[in-house]
């Protein structure tokens, strides 16, 4: 990248920071010649920052828009191959960037309206990328509407990952080792008057999918006296689909059942295991916490019921199954 960058790290134990997603260049960078469709969603909320969290979409609402994105190793104007080399387009405008193994910097964009060039860029990742990493900086740049109204830009920007755990989607797709990267980009507008925009973008990769699974875009605009916040989210459709085949794989090999649901007063946890596997059964809240243990480090085969008799406030939780390397979660509500 173009600076030195301000990198927090929280330290962890080895075990566990080695079981963490990373993200790299060689598996999550924009790649060329490459179709990003989205489905927009609607009323999506980004959830709590942390570890081991949870973060539920099955209830979303999908809107009636889609977005396809197509990334590409050409199409750079003249005046910025010298510092970018992939562009994105949307079918509308044009995203520029420099991607190389260091990370990815964000240098302007064309519209039908405007043109947006950076003179210090947006850093929008570093790579390697985990948990607790975290940079920061400033940006300037300057602005052309409609071919004649110029602006002066400035502000400032952070990206950091703050959270990891497991993403449940509609049609019970659940997938885990996810990580949640926030951004937030402070841009100032000068022209005949000051305009100042604030975009926080919440961002989940999986470990096994190049491209962000959800995505969730919160925009305070504020001109004057007047202030408008807008909040839009989409999930990735290919990665949608990547979760439902992985999903039924793994209810495949394990035949996994629990009922009644919703309960009100005990759960049957019913699965087959065709060799010996260690199993860990626990139960967390909506916020990630942990508030049971049903099967704690158990060698088993065959046939298995567990009855789980809770104690706990009505609302929804999540059963977490772990079957040697294998993980399940099966979201349970306790009603009256």
């Amino acid at each position: 990248m173009k600076k030195i960058n301000l990198i927090i790290a929280i330290i962890f134990a080895s075990l566990i920071a080695n079981s963490q997603i990373t993200l790299k260049y060689e598996t999550h960078a924009l790649q060329a010649d490459y179709t990003h469709t989205t489905q927009f969603v609607e009323n999506v909320k980004a959830g709590n920052a942390g570890e081991n969290q949870i973060w539920d979409f099955s209830n979303f609402t999908c809107g009636h828009e889609k977005s396809s994105q197509i990334i590409l190793e050409e199409d750079v104007p003249e005046r910025l191959q010298s510092f970018t080399n992939t562009t994105i387009y949307d079918g509308e405008n044009y995203f520029y960037f420099d991607v190389d193994e260091y990370g990815i910097d964000y240098y302007g964009l064309i519209t039908p309206n405007a043109i947006i060039n950076y003179n210090e860029p947006i850093e929008k990742m570093n790579y390697p990328f985990t948990y607790g990493d975290k940079t920061e900086g400033e940006f300037t740049g300057t602005g052309l509407y409609y071919g004649r109204v110029e602006t002066d830009i400035y502000g400032s920007y952070s990206v950091e990952a703050d959270g990891y755990g497991t993403i449940v989607l509609p049609g019970d797709v659940t997938l885990s080792n996810i990580l949640r990267v926030k951004t937030v980009n402070t841009i100032f507008e000068i022209s005949c008057k000051e305009t100042k925009t604030e975009n926080v973008k919440y961002l989940w990769f999986s470990e096994n999918y190049r491209y962000p699974i959800m995505v969730v875009i919160e925009t305070t605009k504020t001109e004057g006296d007047k202030i408008t916040i807008t909040n839009t989210g989409y999930y990735n459709e290919k990665a949608f689909q990547t979760g439902v085949e992985q999903t039924n794989k793994q209810l495949a090999d394990f035949s996994v059942n629990v009922y009644p649901n919703p309960t009100t007063d005990f759960v049957n946890i019913n699965y087959n295991l065709t060799q010996k596997t260690k199993v860990n059964i626990d139960v967390y809240n909506i916020t990630g916490a942990k508030v049971a243990t049903i099967v704690e480090n158990q060698e088993q085969v065959g046939a298995q019921n567990q009855v789980f008799t809770p104690n706990l406030a009505l609302g929804t939780y999540f059963i977490k199954m772990n079957f040697g390397n294998k993980t399940i979660f099966k979201k349970i509500v306790l009603i009256d």
